[in-house]
């Protein structure tokens, strides 16, 4: 997670850069499932969380 928020700082700025390190937080702290269909469901509920939250703003 370190090397995702060190990129995000360097290549971001502003508004998009604490948007980004918020959206890394949010995708560190969810479970981590071990096979690959739970993996894939996790992914697209997670995706599908943040479209709305765009969406929405």
């Amino acid at each position: 997670m370190a090397d995702m928020m060190d990129s995000a700082e360097r290549h971001m700025k502003g508004n998009w850069q604490r948007m980004a390190q918020q959206l890394i937080q949010d995708a560190y702290s969810q479970p981590r499932y071990s096979t690959s269909a739970k993996q894939q469901a996790a992914i697209s509920t997670f995706a599908g969380s943040i479209h709305e939250a765009c969406m929405e703003r």
